[in-house]
């Protein structure tokens, strides 16, 4: 256990204090320049994997809390160094004032959340969580205590979401694999190029066409589906991401790029299933700029697997592909594994245009009232350079 003597003198001080100075340096700048309260989430600890279950769940509310923008956090490497030199994973038990102490010292945080996981029935999971304000000197103040129930690791990012939800006293956000109050009717076919992996790539009889693969190391597979393939209808992808890759890039394919009709809404689906590594599906949205088509738009959903292996029908609520901008002209689906080693496969993708006939699709950033004009500018919606992207129309006015 950390106390507020203790060193690591073999891992490279002279490398690690640098690094130290440096981050602290970046973090108080950061602070001084938005006034946004600096949060430090340390890894939970879960004593059943040796924290690896509760180390990924802090990654999560990480990640999340840094895309929410109420939080200001330290770049994730320097954080890194931070804790490899510094270590602590406090417990629901460790004193309070220690846990102040090694926040005040190497994060200079006003806020610290940390807690522990426990395994439930089956594949459940018990987060129990702490929040604590954190003033430059003095007694820490508890801010937040709960414990959240997880029908399983997949719904770690909901359990996330729900915490930052609690600490703002604000409601959850939708989860968006629970279904909107919303119907619509079908009104094109499948728009997915070789939706089912049975088309042969001319140049390559060995891989489906149409579609491509982007992973940094070729770790998948054009096999025959299990189970239940028909006549004209056995083909399936299968990726199978090692450990190396899942935790780092994961891996990523990609249909060719679809056609779309601006303001129009569409839903996806398709035929899943996994084992081990956690699955992401997503939509990306494409705009003509010079010659060159540019990443405009993004949605994306998880899967969370219900039945132990077996393949799934996944599908998607009804969305719009749009930017405050610039025209979304055409999307690409892209099938991501991540996160563990394992397997998943996928089969039947379709994308096909829909007409609204009752309630509303969910609103974009830029969309809400209190980010129409200003929002959106504060996240990266282009991929690469956008000096070619369309002014803000609010700035004319």
């Amino acid at each position: 256990m950390w106390t507020p003597s203790s060193s690591n003198k073999a891992l490279r001080p002279s490398v690690l204090a640098a690094a130290s100075c440096c981050a602290l340096a970046a973090v108080s700048a950061l602070r001084a320049a938005d006034e946004k309260p600096v949060l430090c989430v340390y890894d939970l600890a879960s004593a059943f994997d040796k924290n690896e279950l509760g180390k990924k769940t802090a990654e999560i509310l990480r990640g999340h809390a840094r895309r929410g923008g109420e939080y200001s956090l330290m770049v994730d490497i320097d954080r890194e160094d931070l804790a490899e030199a510094h270590p602590l994973t406090p417990k629901l038990d460790t004193p309070e004032k220690d846990i102040a102490a090694h926040a005040r010292e190497f994060y200079k945080a006003g806020r610290v959340l940390y807690g522990e996981i426990e395994k439930g029935k089956g594949d459940a999971l018990k987060v129990t969580v702490r929040v604590l304000d954190v003033p430059p000197e003095g007694v820490p103040v508890e801010k937040l205590k709960k414990t959240y129930e997880a029908e399983n690791k997949y719904t770690l990012p909901v359990v996330a979401d729900a915490i930052l939800a609690d600490l703002a006293g604000r409601p959850s956000p939708l989860r968006r694999d629970k279904a909107l109050p919303i119907t619509y009717k079908i009104v094109t076919d499948n728009l997915v190029p070789n939706p089912s992996f049975e088309e042969a790539d001319k140049d390559d009889a060995n891989r489906p066409a149409r579609w491509t693969d982007a992973s940094v190391k070729k770790q998948s597979a054009w096999i025959a589906r299990d189970g239940d393939a028909k006549p004209g209808d056995a083909k399936c992808l299968e990726l199978h991401p090692d450990k190396e890759m899942a935790e780092s890039y994961g891996l990523i394919w990609y249909s060719d790029y679809i056609p779309v009709e601006k303001a129009a809404a569409y839903i996806l689906s398709m035929d899943l299933k996994a084992k081990g590594c956690s699955v992401i599906i997503w939509t990306k949205g494409y705009t003509d700029m010079n010659g060159e088509k540019r990443n405009t738009y993004k949605y994306q959903k998880r899967f969370y697997p219900e039945k132990g292996g077996a393949w799934e029908h996944w599908q998607t609520e009804p969305f719009v592909p749009r930017h405050p901008v610039a025209n979304v002209q055409w999307v690409r689906v892209m099938l991501y594994a991540y996160c563990a080693e394992g397997k998943a496969w996928f089969d039947h993708i379709d994308l096909r245009k829909v007409e609204i006939t009752s309630g509303e699709t969910r609103k974009a950033d830029f969309e809400t009232k209190e980010n129409a004009t200003h929002g959106w500018q504060e996240k990266a919606m282009i991929e690469g350079d956008s000096k070619d992207l369309p002014k803000d129309p609010e700035e004319k006015k």
